[in-house]
């Protein structure tokens, strides 16, 4: 069997070396594809679809051609205008048709497909999106019919398909763009699009019609005419092949020949052979499979076919061949068989199997293939460098013939060439490693030539020494290791005393030519003469390790504290270490992972395997934050005395241990460990007056925050009342409108509660006569009577206009001798008195009023809080506090306590107390002791009699029904002697 055939690859490589002279690139974007029937689109086509699509973008063009293997003239607009709106319809995806001539071209998206979510298709003279379009492309859909040509695509064969945009610009070559090192060629821009005279700009920035090139790149360029005409040229790839070759060092010879080795490399590549493949046989396999020489697992599956007298040949056109191989997939069956390889009929090789076994051997028996190769120096004779070669395998066999699968010839070929000048002593100057022996000392240059054409040269020289070699003498040597854990010695440095038979100079080398581990090495010197001839000598080199391991210092590290504490659990991240060997271990010196508040300096300590360490310190700075108090609210603002209220505060902290309120009403301090974010705490006032209640918060790390309730009022229903009338002189900034404005202020007024009242009754009226200002009351909200001084709240109507609230505050500072207020406990017409009464200018008062958006219009003391004495004396008329029936039991007992208060010797502590008291009471009587424990209104907390003490010691618990803080009077009584004692309860 004859296969005549000329492989492609060598067609390309005759195509290659052709001569070329002038050359232009295309003026279009080109597309291009294959559409294979039942086979979907791979990423690869989507992609090329797509990057073409991008193209479209960058300038207008001439014309538009569609084509393909059934129409190779294909459809064609040669209107500008319409060849550029197709083109932007491509480039933005967008839905429209371009007619021209005869011809609909379509732009559109036909909804998801393989690659993309929506895909942008090409059809002419059709629907669109649809089976009958007769010129589709459409590069994405899931199914196997994306495009054809003059059939239906949704059932069309497997073809080619071609879209070209022309630019009209186009750039022409001056020679071959694939450059040799130094070597340059000449572009020059032409266009058939634009009106003279053209302006040009070139992808690297200049501007002239030619530019000359001798750097690899991708170059364009734009050119551009007076009238707005522009167009852009395809792109143009210079490559420049950086050709170099290495003869290798020189070398020294005597009688035995030394081989040479050139390595060239193009652009820092090695050149390497090329192996180029011919099938010579291929048996048919079962079924139609594999084929092409192609084997899956043995000839025994494969296929195979008996052979008994055959010939096999194909031919080859390849240069520089340097190696020839035959591989035979046969298993003989019986008899003898004979193998012989020719080239262009000449024998080059042969080989008898007579291994004869009746059955189809496996690959295991060693047959499957069997490999003949043949060097150069065997076949080159009857090679030709110019004209086709014919190889051929000859079978001839005896009885049964031979199980023949296929066979296969590789050429292994240099495409470069290597040519060594002067060719005297050299075995052959054209191979890249001759074998060279010269009778004297040559200097041979290699020139290296590579398949584009480009050169290279080098030298060698090759000396002949037949002399005395050198004496080595050595010594250890014993380093420190560097940063790769190796060291590094210069072989010098094993030198003991080397010399050369003549005194002239040495060269040394040593093997292994390190670097050398840590530990002991053995190593070999070997010491060179002059003449090329050297001797070797045994020694080590002992590497240690002294380097430290090297560690970051790490940033610090500002983290808050944990909930409930005064310090932060945390675990450090390593820091980065390294180390010339290797890091044994990375440790810290905190090892419980809790950190206090403020800063703490960690010391991070590495190790490596040869015991060397390092520190570094790292900061772990512990931040506590302040509490913050949102809010401190009263359940109710205004409460009766003795009337329990709650205070809840909420804040926003996270290790809080203590809130302390002061209720400011001399009862201690109230104490809240481990308060909740918001709380709620619980108090009794027993006397009345407007108090202030501070809230403090204490953290785990003492930090510490304040808020104030402004105000809480506690008023007495049976505390008193009062009324007043008169005037006074306003001072300077008291009327906010006009604080220059003075002169007289009249007032008159009556506040008292009811009997069973929730809030004050009466009425109020003041005038101030020079600021145009009058007020009238309306309601009241409360009183709060507290010895000779009161404040009451109410609101009413400024000038006719209600809404605004007024605060008055007085000081009754003196009685009248005939003020017989003690026996009108029930009189509801003290209003009335007001008028009899004489001048007391003593009393002092205090009149605030602001409007309904809480801005102050009227003050007689500006910026003092709510709850001040009144400081403003009147100048006329009477300010009368009315006693009610607590005031006047209060009286009594402060009465009784004055009387007998002096009489006391005895003492009680702790005062102030919280739950129980102790009494120390001496006397010689040996009777029992009464202790009575009241409050201020008169009422009897606690009262028992005690047995006699020796010790003058009595204890007293306070009742767990009364909840009250405040005043308290102690009665003790023994016979008939009584002392009264004053105490304080928290």
């Amino acid at each position: 069997m004859q296969l005549m055939a000329i492989p492609g690859r060598s067609v390309m490589l005759l195509l290659l070396l052709s001569s070329i002279t002038l050359c232009a690139s295309a003026q279009s974007f080109t597309w291009t594809d294959s559409f294979t029937q039942g086979q979907a689109p791979s990423a690869s086509q989507c992609n090329n679809w797509s990057s073409f699509l991008d193209q479209l973008g960058q300038t207008s063009f001439i014309s538009v051609t569609i084509s393909g293997t059934f129409d190779n003239t294909g459809i064609k607009i040669t209107d500008p205008v319409a060849a550029t709106q197709l083109a932007n319809l491509l480039n933005t995806g967008t839905a429209g048709s371009v007619v021209s001539g005869e011809h609909t071209w379509m732009v559109g998206n036909c909804g998801p497909g393989s690659c993309v979510p929506v895909g942008v298709e090409l059809v002419v003279d059709g629907k669109g999106c649809d089976c009958t379009d007769k010129y589709a492309i459409r590069p994405y859909v899931k199914e196997p019919n994306w495009g054809g040509i003059n059939t239906e695509s949704c059932s069309g064969v497997s073809q080619t398909m071609k879209l070209e945009f022309n630019t009209g610009v186009a750039i022409t070559a001056s020679g071959p763009t694939s450059l040799c090192g130094g070597s340059s060629v000449i572009l020059k821009a032409s266009s058939e699009k634009c009106a003279l005279p053209y302006t040009y700009l070139w992808s690297n920035g200049e501007t002239t019609e030619s530019i000359t090139v001798t750097k690899p790149g991708i170059y364009s360029v734009q050119v551009s005419s007076l009238d707005g005409c522009k167009g852009i040229s395809s792109a143009t790839s210079v490559t420049v092949n950086l050709t170099k070759v290495d003869a290798g060092l020189d070398v020294t010879v005597c009688s035995d020949p030394i081989q040479m080795n050139a390595v060239a490399t193009g652009n820092g590549v090695p050149a390497l052979p090329a192996v180029t493949k011919f099938c010579l046989f291929d048996a048919p396999a079962p079924g139609g499979k594999v084929g092409n020489c192609t084997f899956t697992t043995d000839l025994c599956t494969d296929g195979f076919q008996i052979i008994t007298n055959t010939s096999f040949s194909e031919t080859a056109v390849i240069k520089n061949p340097i190696e020839l191989r035959f591989l035979m997939y046969y298993s003989p069956i019986a008899g003898v068989t004979n193998f012989t390889f020719k080239l262009n009929g000449n024998e080059i090789g042969s080989f008898v199997e007579n291994n004869a076994t009746s059955t189809c051997t496996p690959s295991a028996a060693g047959q499957y293939p069997r490999s003949i190769a043949f060097a150069k120096s065997q076949f080159k004779q009857f090679w030709s460098e110019t004209s086709p070669n014919l190889l051929t395998v000859d079978i001839v066999s005896g009885t049964g013939g031979v199980y023949v699968a296929g066979i296969t010839a590789e050429v292994v070929s240099q495409n470069e060439f290597y040519s060594w000048s002067p060719a005297t002593g050299l075995s052959d100057a054209s191979i890249q490693n001759p074998l060279a022996n010269p009778i004297v000392s040559t200097t041979y240059t290699v020139t290296y030539t590579s398949v584009d054409g480009c050169s290279a040269t080098d030298q060698i020289e090759v000396k002949v020494n037949c002399s005395t070699p050198p004496t080595a003498v050595c010594k250890p040597v014993s380093i420190s290791a560097t940063g790769n854990c190796t060291g590094n010695v210069n072989a010098a440095d094993f030198n003991n005393g080397s010399f050369a038979a003549d005194g002239g100079i040495l060269t040394y080398s040593v093997l292994p030519a390190g670097p050398y581990a840590i530990g002991t090495t053995q190593v070999i010197l070997t010491v060179t003469d002059s003449k090329g001839k050297s001797s070797t000598c045994i020694t080590t080199v002992t590497v240690t390790d002294t380097v430290l391991p090297t560690i970051s210092t790490p940033e610090a590290i500002v983290i808050p504290n944990d909930p409930g504490a005064c310090s932060a659990t945390l675990t450090l991240t390593q820091p980065v270490t390294a180390d010339n060997c290797k890091v044994e271990s990375v440790s810290n010196d905190q090892t419980d992972n809790i950190y206090p508040q403020g800063e703490t300096i960690v010391t991070w300590t590495v190790k490596d395997i040869h015991g060397n360490s390092n520190t570094a310190t790292q900061k772990v700075i512990v931040t506590n934050a302040d509490p913050v108090i949102n809010s401190v609210t009263a359940s109710k603002a205004v409460v009766a005395v003795n009337t329990a209220l709650s205070l809840t505060a909420s804040f926003t902290d996270n290790n809080v241990v203590t809130a302390t309120l002061d209720w400011n009403d001399l009862s201690g301090l109230q104490t809240v460990t481990n308060p909740k974010n918001i709380f709620n705490v619980s108090h009794t006032y027993n006397h009345p007056g407007l108090y202030s209640v501070a809230v403090t918060l204490t953290d785990a790390c003492g930090a510490t925050a304040m808020q104030v309730y402004d105000y809480i009022v506690v008023y007495d229903r049976n505390g008193g009342f009062v009324t007043g009338g008169g005037w006074f002189i306003s001072p300077l900034g008291a009327y906010i409108q006009n604080p220059g404005s003075t002169g007289k202020a009249s007032f008159n007024f009556v506040s008292k509660y009811k009997k069973r009242g929730t809030a004050p009754e009466g009425e109020t009226e003041f005038r101030f006569k020079a600021g145009k200002l009058e007020f009238e009351s309306e309601d009241y909200e409360w009183l709060v009577v507290n010895g000779n001084t009161a404040i009451f709240k109410g609101t009413g109507e400024v000038n006719d206009r209600s809404g605004y609230k007024i605060l008055i505050s007085v000081v009754d500072d003196n009685k009248y001798d005939d003020d017989n207020d003690d026996n009108d406990d029930n009189d509801d017409n003290d209003d009335n008195k007001i008028s009899s009464k004489k001048s007391k200018k003593s009393d002092l008062i205090r009149v605030k009023i602001w409007d309904p958006s809480g801005s102050v219009v009227y003050d007689t003391q500006l910026g003092s809080p709510d709850n001040s004495v009144a400081t403003t004396p009147i100048g006329g008329g009477s300010i009368q506090i009315h006693k009610g029936k607590s005031e006047k039991s209060k009286d009594k007992i402060e009465d009784s306590f004055a009387q007998h208060a002096w009489e006391a010797s005895s003492k009680v502590y702790p005062n102030p107390f919280t739950e129980s008291i102790t009494v120390q009471f001496y006397s010689s009587s040996k009777e029992s002791l009464n202790l009575q424990l009241m409050d201020l209104s008169g009422k009897i907390i606690y009262n028992r009699s005690h047995p006699f003490s020796e010790d003058g010691s009595y204890s007293l618990q306070f009742p767990d029904n009364e909840r009250g803080s405040g005043l308290y009077i102690l009665k003790v009584n023994q016979g008939r002697r009584v002392e009264f004692l004053r105490l304080v309860r928290k």
